[in-house]
């Protein structure tokens, strides 16, 4: 299969976000009264959203209650909301390689506009993503399909030259499903994060892009997503405990 654009997941998967995630949902227990959570159970939460992460913090809550909590939550993570977060170690060297390639990439999250124009502002990507697709952008979101054709159609090349990097099984609607456009979907690559940071960076980055039109393994090799069957595989990334901030793990 040619491949010729690469769509990424925000939350987990390009960016490490947790630990400004953990530091507003800790500050948000703490206003309310509430034991602070440990920094692990946090993490595996992040690529859930915003609700997942305050019903973790918050478990039986429902309607307005839950709800307000949650936008307290979102309030404290909008005006911290880079303190900690940056690119996943490795993943900047696989980025360069396609801007020198014009090979076109974007983002389709499910994370809402106004957090995700906040967070990009403050983040330097070696070229500038072809499209961003945003959990609000269009009237469904992930797993439906539609915001990743939308990507594809904004990077130029169609559903099937498209290859998304995501950080959990996300399973997409069919093609059939009513309402959807016809046609493939893009090819997934998943992985589980990591059950604690690994303490080492990226060390067997080793680019294997042969041409603009290179093949899903090839993409793979170049941002460490080594797939084990369908999916499962865990990128070697993460901090050092030694480089973990402490002001906020429970």
């Amino acid at each position: 299969m040619t491949i010729r654009c690469v769509l990424f997941d925000l939350d987990g998967t390009l960016l490490d976000t947790s630990y400004d995630f953990a530091y507003a949902l800790n500050h948000t227990c703490r206003h309310y009264g509430q034991d602070p959570l440990h920094y692990q159970d946090i993490r595996k939460t992040v690529s859930q959203g915003g609700l997942a992460m305050t019903q973790l913090a918050f478990p039986g809550l429902e309607g307005e209650e839950l709800e307000s909590k949650r936008q307290f939550f979102l309030d404290v993570y909008f005006k911290h909301i880079d303190m900690h977060t940056r690119l996943f170690p490795g993943l900047e060297a696989g980025l360069v390689e396609i801007a020198e390639r014009n090979v076109p990439w974007g983002i389709v999250t499910n994370k809402p506009t106004w957090l995700t124009e906040k967070l990009l502002a403050n983040i330097s990507f070696p070229s500038e993503p072809a499209s961003i697709v945003c959990g609000d952008t269009l009237s469904v979101r992930k797993p439906h399909p539609e915001p990743l054709l939308l990507a594809a159609q904004q990077c130029g090349v169609t559903a099937d030259e498209c290859i998304y990097l995501a950080t959990t099984q996300e399973t997409l609607k069919p093609a059939s499903t009513p309402g959807c456009k016809p046609g493939p979907p893009c090819s997934v690559i998943c992985r589980k994060p990591p059950r604690k940071p690994l303490g080492r960076p990226i060390i067997s980055l080793k680019p294997r892009l042969k041409s603009p039109t290179s093949s899903k393994r090839d993409y793979e090799h170049l941002f460490n997503y080594r797939c084990r069957g369908r999916f499962g595989a865990q990128p070697r990334t993460g901090l050092s405990t030694r480089q973990q901030p402490t002001d906020f793990i429970g």
